[in-house]
């Protein structure tokens, strides 16, 4: 999705563009989900213009609703109505609370987790984005095997669906 700084920052040829007609897309959209099978929905990267304006995002939406798909929102931008727009249309959509690697080093990475564990005993559920990074998943791999002591169970995205607090 189309970031802030288009098209300085440009993310490829299959970006979905604010300035394209919403079945270019909507075709371009088609192509990305072809290339892969046994996803269970989309997450926006650097889509931080686009995942801020309604009359984009919105065919987009429709169209992942329309194929069962689930949409996360990675909070790229704090103007994003995507999350609000996919809850007011009635798909499952879930809420990225922290990024877990914006810092790579191994302490940095636990103390975001401590925090997203945080928030889960808070609100009852939690999502956290890593890349995949070596650090990151040697570092999320021991975390998530002491989970169970400390009375937290590691879930599917779709588990969480529709169940957290959309952003104000």
């Amino acid at each position: 999705m189309e970031p802030t700084g288009y098209p300085q920052n440009d993310p490829g040829p299959l970006t979905l563009l604010t300035s394209n007609a919403a079945s270019q897309n909507a075709r371009l959209l088609r192509s990305s989900l072809a290339r892969f099978s046994g996803y269970v929905g989309v997450v926006n990267l650097n889509g931080s213009r686009f995942i801020a304006a309604s009359d984009s995002i919105r065919p987009v939406l429709d169209e992942l609703k329309r194929r069962g798909l689930m949409f996360v929102d990675n909070r790229d931008s704090k103007y994003s109505r995507a999350a609000a727009m996919a809850k007011a249309i009635n798909m499952p959509w879930a809420i990225n609370n922290r990024y877990l690697d914006n810092e790579l080093g191994s302490d940095e990475i636990r103390a975001q987790l401590k925090l997203l564990e945080q928030r889960a005993r808070t609100q009852g559920a939690a999502l956290g984005i890593a890349r995949s990074y070596p650090v990151s998943i040697r570092v999320i791999k021991a975390w998530a095997e002491t989970l169970k002591d400390r009375g937290y169970v590691l879930v599917p995205v779709t588990s969480i669906a529709n169940q957290q607090a959309l952003p104000r």
